[in-house]
């Protein structure tokens, strides 16, 4: 599922991009409406529940506590990573940090040929990286040439995410 904001002038930017088990929701930063959208490629369970059940969840069973705050923690440090990525690190670097972190629990297996299956589009992962989608469908190009990935407008197929770093660090 990923995550997005849409500007008053109609552009969206993804800013994240959840897994099974995570957490989102305009109640978690104690507003009463969020600026967010989520959106899915495929099947998905979503629970909602009022704050006051949510609080009441927190409250009496220490281990949802606990796993909540490893969640917004985890999120921290990976918006903490991103903003160093952004003002120390080149756009392909950044892209081989993301294709990890995604493959860590967002990818499933990939039905061609390839290690992992990530659907998302090169506009996703333009803005997941801070650059544009001219940008990354270059390196993609690349990368797709070398033979580590194969894409199309909605998915990337990453071969092994050990080749990707490598040639981003050659």
């Amino acid at each position: 599922m990923t995550i997005a904001r849409t500007s008053a002038g109609g552009a969206t930017l993804t800013t994240a991009v959840l897994g099974a088990g995570d957490f989102f929701g305009a109640a978690l930063s104690g507003t009463a409406k969020t600026e967010d959208t989520a959106k899915t490629k495929g099947a998905v369970s979503v629970w909602r529940a009022p704050i006051e059940e949510f609080r009441r969840l927190l409250a009496h069973h220490p281990d949802v506590s606990w796993g909540f705050v490893s969640l917004l923690a985890k999120r921290q440090r990976q918006m903490e990573r991103r903003l160093e990525g952004f003002a120390f690190k080149r756009v392909e670097a950044r892209l081989a940090e993301t294709f990890r972190e995604l493959s860590g629990g967002f990818a499933t297996r990939c039905e061609h040929g390839f290690g992992q299956h990530l659907r998302l589009s090169q506009q996703e992962l333009a803005d997941l990286v801070g650059a544009s989608r001219p940008v990354v469908s270059t390196i993609l190009n690349r990368l797709r040439d070398k033979g580590v990935l194969g894409y199309n407008r909605e998915y990337v197929c990453v071969r092994r995410i050990e080749d990707i770093e490598n040639l981003v660090e050659s």
